[in-house]
């Protein structure tokens, strides 16, 4: 796994458009769109490095 640090202007705003768009849910026992104490957010996105002709780009993950 490679650490990226920075993007080009493009990625940035895809990456911003995803964080700003996405839909948060939770459930605590069973309590719908109730956060446990101490919980973390975990967010899945894939960034795919330009191949050839291909440019870069983001993906997320859904569970």
């Amino acid at each position: 796994m490679e650490q990226i640090n920075g993007f080009g202007t493009p990625i940035d705003k895809n990456l911003m458009e995803i964080l700003y768009t996405t839909e948060w849910t939770s459930s605590d026992k069973g309590i719908k769109d109730k956060v446990p104490e101490n919980s973390k957010f975990l967010i899945g996105i894939y960034y795919y490095k330009a191949e050839k002709e291909n440019p870069g780009f983001l993906s997320q993950f859904y569970h």
